[in-house]
């Protein structure tokens, strides 16, 4: 896998991680917002509500990215040959269960790291 193609996989798999504190900080914000409003006696900003569509896409984005990047790091964690039976098992595992925080470690330590894989 090249330089460029590792690096684009390593943004792709640390953007959930990421999107998770942005979309709080924005939900945040826009609930701090509404209420700043309604406590003035005012409406809730515009803005609040036309934040929700940009989010969902966002949102739909980031859930679609996740599995796909699980499939494909599955797909990887099954094809390295130089994976024994029992660390494969223990890789799928840490995928499906802590995915978010198990592609990334499984990026750095068998992607990042390595000179060149022989597959994928």
């Amino acid at each position: 896998m090249s330089k460029t193609a590792k690096t684009l996989l390593g943004i792709a798999t640390f953007w959930p991680i990421l999107y998770i504190f942005i979309f709080i900080g924005i939900v945040g914000f826009m609930t701090l917002g509404m209420f700043a409003s309604a406590g003035a006696g005012g409406e809730p900003p515009t803005a609040f509500f036309a934040a929700f569509p940009v989010l969902f896409v966002f949102h739909f984005f980031t859930i679609l990215l996740t599995l796909s990047l699980m499939g494909f790091y599955l797909y990887h964690v099954i094809r390295d040959p130089s994976l024994d039976t029992n660390m494969k098992l223990i890789w799928v595992l840490v995928i499906l269960l802590a995915n978010m925080a198990g592609m990334p470690v499984y990026y750095i330590i068998r992607i990042w790291k390595r000179p060149d894989p022989q597959f994928a």
